[in-house]
């Protein structure tokens, strides 16, 4: 689709060309749209909420059990990992919008409303970044690196400051760079304005498959 670019969740690598990161630019902003986020067919609200209910589930667990279970689940042909939870880990989901990849271990952050993968949490040997290695050189991309500017990033961070539209306007980077040629800065975006794009960014989440196919190693 026109203007749609991939963007990153949890996991980013250095750029020379962007200070920004676009998983995390802060202002209450972030994204994990490559680990199927977005991939729930529910409204916006109910996908927060059963993220923040599934970080309750996983902080149940030592992270260390967790990590042994989900790496015993790995492929020994492809490297990929299958794990789909068992009858002692009920882990919060949804019906999925497509036929797509979905992480079981994408949640809400404790205490900063950020999404993001709860096996992660302050450490870089943790499984995300095991993750992260093993799958770079597939289909492990984040165009957003180079494809937005910093201004660009921040615009949309200081505009939406969620995880939800946050992640839908980078991705669709038409929209945003609409906003920025309008509005010069994100305070001066009407509320009413706001309001549409939020509704087009939904609507087109419910039906563009493309946001949800970004992830293909699990």
């Amino acid at each position: 689709m026109d203007g749609a670019i991939f963007t990153s969740g949890d996991n980013t690598v250095a750029s020379t060309e962007t200070k920004i990161n676009a998983c995390r630019p802060g202002f209450g902003a972030s994204c994990a749209l490559c680990c199927g986020s977005h991939n729930c067919a529910a409204s916006p609200g109910e996908m927060d909420a059963m993220y923040r209910s599934r970080g309750d589930v996983i902080r149940l667990y030592s992270r260390d059990y967790l990590v042994k279970r989900v790496m015993e689940s790995r492929s020994p042909m492809t490297g990929s990992y299958y794990f789909t939870g068992r009858r002692d880990i009920g882990l919060p989901e949804l019906p999925q919008l497509v036929e797509a990849g979905r992480c079981p271990f994408i949640g809400i952050r404790t205490g900063t409303g950020e999404i993001g993968c709860l096996l992660h949490e302050g450490s870089e040997t943790s499984l995300r970044y095991e993750c992260f290695k093993n799958y770079s050189s597939k289909n492990f991309t984040c165009a957003a690196k180079e494809a937005l500017s910093d201004d660009e990033v921040l615009f949309a961070a200081t505009l939406c400051g969620d995880w939800y539209y946050y992640s839908l306007l980078v991705f669709y980077r038409h929209d945003l760079v609409s906003l920025m040629r309008e509005y010069p800065l994100a305070a001066d975006v009407p509320e009413p304005v706001f309001e549409k794009v939020k509704a087009g960014l939904c609507a087109r989440a419910v039906t563009d498959p493309a946001p949800h196919r970004m992830l293909s190693y699990f």
